[in-house]
Order: structure tokens, then sequence, then C-alpha cells
């Protein structure tokens, strides 16, 4: 892999972390400095692609950033969006998302096929609260976004994606300081996407791997838990999990589709260095 594309996989690694590990608020609206700037690092294990039954580690060190506008919100807990509708039991925003690429020559299924790009995405997302007190936040979010891949030369569309999922967060457990978040999520998406993923051209044809043409619909569910515990008043540890399963999906008789379960797992730190004197009021995570 050359240089270019290791600089952007670790940008891609900064927005993982930030969204594994930004400090998640309280229930009730508190005080927050308006930019904070410091240095975030972990472990990420997570397999090439969907329903994959190969996975991959990643380990770095990068400085982040985290911003709270009125409008824009940069690293706080997403990775990046602004916000056009903010009431008390709905929010509207456009927001972005990606993942990483994967090298076929390291995937068994994969071999001699093309390589998986990045992934982008950005759409719109409405947030419902279902439930709220003044322990816990129970929501609904409906976000529809637009997948490109890229590998940096090129830019290709890649279909739409719908992940609808209910959210959990309570900002001490047990009276602790530690806080969790949880999600349960399902995905759905449009025809390129599911192609990109599974579909096996004549050309990529071998004795093990038969042609596939793959469609659209129902991609997966997954079970999301974190927890952050705050070392120091600028020291955070964090670990997340993500628990993938895929039977009863469009594609499962793909040759790529290779294992109905899937885990995934990060842990690490984030180490506020420097913030600023500004303060804004910040509500409950997004």
């Amino acid at each position: 892999m050359n240089k270019t594309r290791c600089t952007f996989r670790n940008l891609l690694l900064i927005a993982v972390v930030l969204m594994c590990s930004a400090p998640t608020h309280a229930i009730e609206a508190e005080s927050k400095p308006k930019w904070e700037v410091g240095l975030a690092g972990g472990e990420l294990y997570s397999p090439h692609y969907p329903a994959s039954n190969e996975s991959r580690a990643r380990s770095i060190v990068v400085p982040f950033g985290i911003y709270r506008g009125d409008f824009l919100k940069v690293g706080d807990g997403s990775f990046i969006k602004g916000v056009f509708l903010d009431e008390d039991n709905i929010e509207f925003d456009f927001s972005f998302n990606g993942a990483f690429n994967a090298d076929s020559s390291d995937n068994e299924a994969r071999t001699g096929m093309p390589d998986l790009d990045y992934l982008l995405e950005f759409g719109p997302s409405v947030t419902v609260k279902l439930r709220e007190d003044n322990k816990s936040r129970f929501e609904l979010g409906l976000p529809l976004r637009v997948v490109v891949s890229t590998d940096l030369s090129r830019f290709e569309h890649q279909g739409y994606v719908f992940n609808p999922q209910f959210r959990y967060q309570r900002p001490r457990v047990f009276g602790s300081k530690t806080r969790i978040v949880s999600s349960l999520g399902f995905t759905f998406t449009t025809d390129e996407l599911q192609e990109y993923f599974y579909s096996v051209d004549p050309a990529y044809t071998t004795i093990s791997r038969a042609q596939y043409d793959a469609k659209g619909g129902y991609l997966g569910a997954n079970l999301v838990l974190a927890l952050s515990y705050p070392v120091t008043r600028d020291l955070r540890f964090f670990w997340g999990s993500r628990l993938d399963w895929y039977k009863g999906a469009q594609n499962e008789n793909s040759p790529l589709f290779t294992d109905n379960t899937t885990l995934s797992f990060s842990f690490g730190f984030t180490w506020r260095l420097a913030q600023s004197d500004d303060r804004v009021m910040s509500k409950a995570i997004r």
C-alpha cells in the first residue's frame, strides 16, 4: 500500500476513534468547551467487509479535535454533522460516516478480485427521542446516506444505505463514572452496494467461486455496546464492541458471504491537551 493510502487510512481511523471515544454528555444540558484538541489512540479489530469470515487489527495514536458550534459539530459523538433542526423531541441533521478499505490479496474469498476501496457516506438523518429522564435516554435514529467508494484517484457512486437504529445512553452506570452507549440497528441498501460487496463477475469465477449477481435489500443487523471511564479530568479510557449478524440477508448465497456472525471491538484512550475558554451548553449525544 502506498504512502497516500496509508495517510488516508490514518485520517479515517481518527474518525473511528472519535466516534468511539468522544466524551458522551450527561442527559441534562451542561457547559462544555466550544473546542477541544488532544491525542486519541487505540486498537481496532474488525472484519474486512460485512459477512466476511476474516478480520484484521489496526493500532494508532493520532491528534483529534472537537468543535461544538451552533450548526456545525465535529467529533462530539459523531463523525461530523450540520444540525438543521434541534427540538426537544426531534432532531434533523446532515451527517457523514466512513469505512476502511480491504485488500483482496489478504482475503481468501476475494483472492484475485479487485480491492474494496474506502467508503464515504453522507446524507440526512432524523433522531426521535422516545424516552428521557434524569438517568438515561432512549431514541430512534433514521439515517439515510449516499455511499461513495474511493481509492483517492477516483470516486464511484455505490448506492444508498438506510440504517434505522434504537439507541440507549446512560451517563452513570450503577452510580459510577462509567458511561454507556448501546444501539440495535438494521441495515438496508440498494443494489449498488450489495453488488460491490457480493457480486462475482464471470472474469473472477473459480472452481470454488461461482458467478453471482447480488441484489439490494436487507444487509444485516448489529448490536453495539460502548463504555468509557474518566481516569482524570482530561484522560478517558474507552472500550467498544459490535456484533453483526447476517442470517436472512438478501445475498447470503453469495460465495463472498462467508460468515453469518462477525465481531468487532476497540479499546483505547483520549487525552485532552487544550480547550477553549468559551463555553457552550451541550445536550445528550446524538
